[in-house]
């Protein structure tokens, strides 16, 4: 079996940078969004898988060029949700799915718990 080269990883920021500017260079072209910020997108510009991506979001090396990219998409998300350029239950989800909005558990130490406490009648009744 061949083996299969490694993947070089040294211009994943000159990537990102591309991504945003093929993005914008279309969207230029008129008043429409032609090509929104999308992570999805990104990850495909770049040329790795979603699991690759997370790997390189963990390095440290990585971190901060793909915590700029997540920022960037996430603000263009809401902004264009936001003004009606996209559509309001795409934009959730992709702010839900990949940048974690939405749906957050109620932490139990800030009053997560409520003690219902019935009279006399109800209580029998719920009995």
């Amino acid at each position: 079996m061949p083996k299969t080269k490694n993947r070089k990883y040294s211009d994943v920021g000159e990537k990102i940078e591309a991504y945003f500017a093929s993005c914008d260079e279309e969207n230029s072209a008129g008043g429409r969004i032609k090509k929104p910020y999308t992570l999805t997108g990104l990850i495909s510009y770049i040329g790795v898988t979603r699991a690759e991506f997370e790997r390189l979001a963990a390095k440290r090396q990585y971190a901060p060029l793909i915590s700029d990219a997540f920022s960037k998409i996430e603000a263009f998300i809401e902004e264009h949700a936001l003004t009606g350029d996209l559509a309001a239950n795409a934009a959730a989800n992709s702010l839900k799915y990949n940048f974690g909005w939405g749906d957050r558990k109620q932490d139990s130490a800030a009053g997560g718990n409520i003690k219902i406490v019935l009279d006399g009648e109800s209580s029998r009744l719920a009995d």
